[in-house]
C-alpha cells in the first residue's frame, strides 16, 4: 500500500471519527439540557 493511500485513509478516518464524536457530544448536551430522551424527541417534534 502506498504512502498516499495510507495518508488518505488516515485523514478520512480521523475526519469521520471527529464528526461522530461531535454529533455524540452535541446529542448528549441536548439530552442533558432537556432532561431525558423522551423530552428530547418531543422537543424536536414541536419545534421542527
Amino acid at each position: 500500500m502506498s504512502i498516499r493511500i495510507k495518508l488518505l485513509l488516515s485523514y478520512t478516518g480521523m475526519l469521520v471519527i471527529s464528526l461522530l464524536m461531535f454529533v455524540l457530544a452535541a446529542s448528549l448536551f441536548t439530552i442533558a439540557a432537556t432532561g431525558d430522551i423522551h423530552s428530547f424527541r418531543d422537543f424536536y417534534k414541536v419545534y421542527y
